[in-house]
């Protein structure tokens, strides 16, 4: 018996083990011999029972569960050896392959990539600065609450509007897609760009034709990568700037519109979100900084795994908000944000082993029993012990994760930066943050 690794490229590899058949059909022997003894069968002494008497015999499977047994020793032997990490997944099996006298097994695996993460002092992370005070506060609030209609004569970069469609496909009307005063912010990605460039500066009650091609990975079967005729109707232009932004309460224009509390503990709530924000934004520039300077060679399977977690949440989110259809959705976008995240979470591991940061235990009980607390009246949690413990591995993740962060903050250079607390900036942080 004969087992080797044979290198492909950077992090895919081919374990092949062979074995001649006289080899198998003495291993065979013993596993038979080996089930003889453990049979026992009243009118046989143990050992004797004659092997079309033992019941479920079955000599195909029986070399099947040796071949496995084989395979899986050796291969775990051999990656050790040759300090090997390879990605298990449930798509990795073997091929089998007669050579004259030998059977021939071949796993062919990827391995996660090695490579010396790169950061330093050097690199000038932002930490945003803002002043707050109540005149800034009051210009943004009568802004806010404007109740003035600032309608516009054509659709232009945040226009709020509102459309009635009809969908054709080889010339028959497909209703239960077809919808009227259908609504949605231009230039915030909330519909296709390809239906966006086609109504930039369409004036309001102005009817067009558009051809447009589903993706493949529509959410809806009927429509995937079907060419079709959408008639438009703009019914309505409005500016609608803030719109976006205002549906989300926990956005800063929330609380000004509202004010609701006064100019003194507003202004500590907007500290309070703003810190959020600023967090968030750190870490968004901290991961773009190690992409730049850490190109590293992603291994496929965990790319493909990635994209269809995407997917999946893609579709849930499109149930949700069932009412667009227009949604963008693009396996050339899926595949750069798969990897993204890919490259971002092999960092993140790779830190975690070289500076052996252990799970803070105890953070995560503290943090798990508050909210235990909120949720178990609430949702499914009580009635599976499996998703209290799902949930508690989740919230391990994430308390690594910040205990990840952290050792970076300590070790990458930052930089304060003032900004003018306006409309434009905080909405322009939004957006960076939301991506």
């Amino acid at each position: 018996m004969k087992n080797t690794i044979k290198k492909i490229n950077n992090l895919q590899y081919q374990f092949m083990l062979k074995i001649s058949n006289q080899e198998l059909e003495k291993l065979t022997n013993v596993e038979i011999n080996i089930l003889k003894r453990e049979t026992i069968l009243n009118g046989f002494r143990r050992g004797k029972v004659p092997l079309k008497l033992i019941p479920n015999f079955n000599i195909k499977k029986i070399q099947k569960n040796l071949i496995d047994t084989l395979l899986s020793k050796s291969f775990k032997k051999l990656i050790t050896e040759k300090n090997i990490e390879p990605i298990y997944h449930k798509n990795i099996f073997y091929e089998k392959k007669m050579q004259k006298n030998n059977l021939i097994f071949l796993i062919k695996f990827e391995k996660y990539p090695n490579f010396k993460l790169k950061y330093s002092k050097k690199y000038k992370i932002k930490k945003i600065l803002i002043d707050i005070n109540k005149k800034k506060i009051d210009k943004i609030q009568k802004k806010l609450n404007d109740k003035t209609k600032n309608f516009q004569n054509f659709i232009n970069f945040n226009s709020y509007v509102t459309i009635d469609y009809k969908i054709f496909l080889n010339n028959n009307l497909l209703t239960k897609f077809s919808k009227k005063n259908f609504s949605f912010i231009f230039g915030l990605g909330e519909i296709d760009y390809a239906i966006e460039k086609n109504i930039i500066g369409i004036q309001k009650n102005k009817k067009l034709k558009i051809k447009f091609k589903f993706s493949k990975i529509h959410p809806e079967k009927i429509l995937q990568n079907k060419e079709v005729i959408i008639e438009i109707l703009i019914k309505k232009i409005d500016e609608g700037k803030n719109l976006y932004f205002l549906k989300n309460k926990n956005h800063i224009f929330h609380d000004i519109k509202n004010k609701n509390q006064n100019n003194k503990n507003l202004i500590n709530t907007i500290n309070k979100k703003f810190k959020i924000i600023n967090k968030k934004y750190i870490k968004f520039q901290i991961f773009q900084k190690l992409l730049y300077h850490n190109p590293i060679l992603v291994p496929s399977e965990l790319v493909n795994n990635e994209i269809q977690n995407i997917i999946k949440k893609s579709k849930e989110k499109y149930k949700q908000n069932i009412n667009n259809i227009f949604s963008y959705y693009s396996e050339n976008s899926n595949l750069l944000e798969s990897i993204r995240k890919i490259k971002i979470n092999l960092f993140i591991r790779n830190i975690i082993e070289v500076n052996s940061i252990e799970i803070d235990k105890k953070k995560t009980e503290n943090l798990f029993q508050k909210i235990k607390k909120i949720l178990h009246e609430k949702t499914k949690l009580q009635k599976n012990k499996k998703n209290f413990e799902k949930f508690y591995e989740y919230l391990n993740s994430l308390i690594l994760k910040e205990q990840v962060l952290h050792h970076l903050y300590e070790n990458i250079g930052f930089i304060n930066k003032k900004i003018i607390f306006s409309e434009n900036t905080i909405n322009m942080l939004y957006q960076i943050i939301k991506n």
